[in-house]
């Protein structure tokens, strides 16, 4: 019976949530999602659409007090500022002057698995 492994049909996470947990509010339900956050080696956070980059946002240099929360623009998710990145993205044709500023968690992983979609992302590069 090796074969019937790979006949298994498989499920996505909206299937599984639906079925084991359908009365589960419509704003929690995980959807697809086309962006994906790739932290790169200098610190900054690549947004990614089918592998390629889409936005790079630069990591800013914090200050103020540590024991401050902050909560992630992308995620939602709120965490002290050690576990945060202040980011900055230069508004196109401002030639620099102008920039968009968002936090983010430093554990991009982590944000990943916690967003339920790209309506954050999406009206993020609607806005630029």
């Amino acid at each position: 019976m090796q074969g019937d492994d790979d006949n298994e049909r498989t499920y996505t996470a909206l299937e599984i949530v639906t079925e084991l947990f359908p009365a589960t509010p419509e704003h929690l339900l995980p959807r697809r999602r086309t962006y994906r956050l790739e932290r790169l080696e200098n610190g900054d956070l690549q947004l990614q659409r089918g592998g390629r980059p889409v936005l790079t946002m630069e990591t800013v240099p914090q200050s103020g007090n540590p024991s401050h929360k902050l909560s992630c623009d992308l995620c939602r998710h709120s965490a002290g500022r050690e576990s945060m990145a202040l980011l900055r993205i230069s508004v196109p044709r401002s030639n620099g002057r102008k920039w968009r500023y968002l936090t983010a968690c430093r554990d991009e992983v982590r944000c990943e698995a916690r967003r339920h979609d790209d309506a954050v992302i999406e009206r993020l590069l609607a806005s630029l």
